[in-house]
């Protein structure tokens, strides 16, 4: 059998010491332990300070309230062990029971009390509690949401992403097919270069005398010689006057002339 656990005579003392029913502000009793203090008609107990302080200025009891003066009285529970033992010597048992039985009353009444008072605290803290509780749920009721609205829009922002990539992807490949096009053409353009630059450098084919062009001066001297030799042909087969022959001659190179600039002008139109 295992041993009982120590008792704290400390913590029992307190428990079974008496406390000042005084209520201070919010509804929160002093609870202060009061070895010494004043007792009412009523049963209540106040420590010396709340006391003093309450009397000096009321006839009436700070927890009941009810307007009607009470009787206090001053008592102390401090007092050595021999003088308590020795506090009922000389009174007739009938004395001792009564005694014994306001005694009682006092302190259940204290007891009972502040086992209300522990209830009540008890009562606040439950409604403190829940209204925690409450709290906790609604931010993670909010926490959750917010939750989920991220989640989704990750998922939103994922599936873009998605997408985004396989355009790049897209744009790469036709990149990819443009530069090779661009390549070929690089190479179709410097081939095409070369070529014209061999044509270009052919050595040229020079043309037949006949087909190449004459000077105008010379064209008109061998004109004018020309059309000498006509008329000195046409003189010898008939007989032409001297003076027809010498405006005839003298009109050749004007005609001529006129000629040769019909030519300039036809190889200016050219």
């Amino acid at each position: 059998m295992p041993p009982a656990p120590p008792v704290d005579v400390q913590d029992d003392n307190e428990v079974l010491a008496f406390h000042c029913n005084f209520m201070e502000h919010a509804g929160k009793p002093c609870a202060r332990r009061t070895d010494s203090g004043y007792l009412t008609s009523c049963s209540h107990l106040f420590c010396d300070e709340h006391a003093k302080s309450w009397f000096a200025s009321h006839v009436d009891c700070p927890l009941c309230k009810d307007g009607g003066a009470v009787r206090i009285v001053k008592v102390d529970f401090s007092r050595p062990r021999r003088q308590v033992d020795l506090a009922m010597v000389g009174f007739s048992p009938e004395e001792i029971l009564q005694a014994a039985s306001e005694a009682f009353g006092l302190y259940s009444s204290q007891k009972m009390l502040e086992h209300d008072w522990q209830t009540e605290a008890g009562l606040r803290l439950k409604a403190c509690k829940h209204r925690l509780q409450q709290s906790v749920e609604h931010q993670l009721d909010r926490a959750r949401t917010a939750y989920e609205g991220l989640s989704q829009q990750n998922g939103q922002l994922k599936e873009e992403l998605r997408k985004a990539q396989f355009r790049r992807g897209r744009l790469q490949d036709e990149v990819g097919k443009a530069g090779k096009r661009l390549a070929e053409l690089d190479r179709s353009c410097a081939h095409q270069g070369h070529t014209e630059k061999e044509v270009w450098s052919e050595p040229k084919i020079a043309k037949p005398a006949h087909l190449r062009r004459r000077p105008l001066e010379q064209e008109s001297a061998e004109s004018t010689v020309m059309g000498s030799k006509l008329l000195s042909m046409a003189g010898a087969s008939c007989a032409v006057p001297s003076s027809w022959q010498r405006s005839m001659f003298s009109m050749t190179p004007g005609l001529l002339a006129s000629a040769s600039g019909g030519r300039r002008q036809r190889r200016r139109l050219l």
